[in-house]
């Protein structure tokens, strides 16, 4: 065993040995890298090549710078419309106020105007009213004193009204002033009388008033006094007293219309009043 085992050192000793004799020098050694100068031609080309790089690296550079500006430019115009449109809303926000108080001002102006007219028309409806409720209901009227006839003296009792009126009373004073006798003074109240006027001056109904003899109302000095009340019904559901006073004269035979007026006598004693019965 320890003869192979020294053969076999032996052999690979003399395969070691013949290895390192059989490998050239340019195995053993590392090869050195031989440099060579640049040629024109490289050198024109590498140029051209950092040229174009730079130029590309400038273009991006300006491409940047353009779009910085180009969004600056769109902040400013943008900026510039807010500032325009504010400026626009706020003149309009101004028209728009001048316009509520020009408004405001002409609805004051109407609405004056409206209750003026609410107040014409309601004046207007109120004074039709009126005319509809005295159109539509008895109107009496006495009419002009006719001379008399005998010792009786008419008044005609005329209704202008579009209703039949019923007389309900008549309370009649007559005064006669002559200088050849004393004063007279005839009065008398008649009640229940219901005498129907018909409208229209062709039915007129006469009150006749009947003088005593003994008093003289033919006297060319005599002045006669006819006054008094008359109640009737118009139609309406309602009496209305309706006053009367006529003047008559031998100078003034158809009479005119004179003013009722509450006498106070304090002569009473002195003068004495004649009362027919």
């Amino acid at each position: 065993m320890r003869r192979y085992s020294f053969i076999a050192g032996s052999l690979v000793l003399v395969a070691m040995a013949v290895c390192v004799w059989a490998v050239p020098a340019e195995c053993v050694q590392p090869k050195q890298r031989i440099v060579r100068p640049d040629s024109p031609a490289d050198t024109k080309q590498r140029q051209e090549e950092e040229n174009k790089k730079q130029a590309a690296q400038n273009a991006a550079i300006q491409d940047l710078v353009n779009k910085e500006i180009q969004i600056q430019q769109q902040m400013a115009e943008k900026a510039k419309s807010e500032i325009e449109e504010s400026q626009q809303n706020i003149a309009i926000q101004r028209e728009l106020a001048g316009y509520t108080k020009d408004l405001i001002v002409v609805g004051a102006v109407e609405g004056l105007i409206l209750f003026g007219t609410l107040l014409v028309v309601r004046r207007q409806a109120k004074l039709i009213k009126q005319q509809t409720i005295i159109s539509h209901r008895a109107r009496l009227v006495v009419g002009e004193l006719q001379k008399p006839i005998g010792h009786q003296i008419r008044l005609p009792v005329e209704n202008y009204g579009q209703f039949d009126g019923k007389i309900t009373s008549i309370d009649t004073k007559i005064k006669v002033l002559n200088p050849t006798q004393q004063e007279v003074i005839l009065s008398k109240f008649e009640d229940n009388i219901e005498r129907v006027v018909i409208p229209g001056d062709a039915n007129a109904v006469s009150l006749a008033l009947n003088i005593p003899n003994n008093v003289d109302i033919f006297g060319q000095n005599t002045h006669l006094t006819v006054s008094g009340t008359i109640k009737y019904e118009t139609g309406m559901k309602d009496v209305e007293t309706l006053p009367f006073c006529k003047f008559f004269s031998a100078k003034n035979p158809r009479g005119e219309d004179c003013y009722s007026a509450i006498e106070i006598d304090f002569t009473e004693t002195e003068n004495q009043k004649q009362q027919a019965p």
